[in-house]
């Protein structure tokens, strides 16, 4: 896995614990591994996803949780498998 794809996973690790991910927390859940520039791109980029998530969860009201967490499950594993395939690939060259 590449730095951007365990910086968001990271991201997301922290997220779920209840404190709000900083670029100094991501990196120190990478045991200070990775560049600060990726680590701030994919920290940037995480923020805006889940921004784009909630303005469209506040647009769409009347969409079920059980719909939305399955969804979020969806794009979270894909999101997963996506850096495996990555990973993967580069490995086959």
């Amino acid at each position: 896995m590449n730095t951007m794809n365990k910086a968001e996973q990271a991201f997301w690790d922290i997220l779920a614990t209840g404190v709000a991910p900083s670029v100094a927390s991501v990196r120190a859940k990478l045991d200070g591994k990775g560049s600060h520039k990726q680590i701030q791109e994919a920290v940037k980029s995480c923020w805006e996803t889940l921004g784009q998530d909630i303005a469209y969860f506040r647009r769409n009201p009347d969409i079920p949780n059980e719909i939305l967490s399955m969804a979020h499950e969806i794009w979270f594993t894909a999101r997963k498998l996506s850096g495996k395939s990555l990973e993967e690939g580069a490995s086959n060259d």
